[in-house]
């Protein structure tokens, strides 16, 4: 018995296109288009840094995404996040939110939740977003110091610094540098 060349044809792309259909639907079971997932409500006086799809952490681990960003009549930024049903138990009554702006990297808002045994947090609940912007902190922590080391140029008897950063030891090139103290001052005798 001969197999028809239509046949075989026909045969072929039946299970080309079956394959093609199990891979799309495989993806959209991975990207989570058939989960269900909770929205909840978080506000922000500037919508400065926020934007859609940015990814919501808890201890380093995406467990969801911005889905919407509007005003309200009040001028409050409502940011919509969705969380799916298997990321729910990390989000809590006494949850906080920070929206957390790195000096390398994407923003993100992180969910720090204390007491894991609290009780969920109502989807209704609207809860704030504090921001850590690691740029302006940084701006308006060494401010302050290039400001006092500008004022002690000016002592008489002052023939230089010694400058040190706890915890911060890569500002220091900078801070010399912003203070006008490198290069090095030549004193004369």
């Amino acid at each position: 018995m001969q197999v028809s060349r239509e046949y075989k044809v026909g045969i072929f792309v039946i299970c080309a296109a079956a394959l093609v259909l199990l891979a799309l639907l495989f993806l959209a079971v991975e990207k989570g288009l058939f989960s269900t997932s909770h929205t909840y409500t978080l506000s922000s006086r500037t919508g400065d840094g926020f934007t859609v799809g940015m990814p919501v952490v808890f201890s380093g681990f995406d467990i969801g995404k911005v889905h919407s960003l509007e005003l309200d009549d009040k001028g409050i930024v409502l940011i919509a996040i969705r969380i799916p049903d298997k990321h729910v138990k990390w989000i809590k009554e006494d949850s906080f939110f920070v929206l957390y702006r790195p000096l390398i990297g994407a923003a993100r808002i992180v969910v720090n939740t204390d007491n894991l045994e609290s009780p969920p947090m109502p989807e209704k609940k609207v809860a704030e977003v504090f921001v850590v912007n690691d740029i302006n902190d940084a701006i308006e922590k060494v401010q302050p110091l290039l400001e006092t080391i500008e004022r002690l140029k000016s002592v008489q008897g002052v023939h230089g610094f010694h400058i040190m950063a706890i915890e911060w030891e890569e500002k220091v090139a900078e801070i010399v540098e912003r203070s006008g103290l490198f290069p090095r001052p030549v004193l004369e005798s």
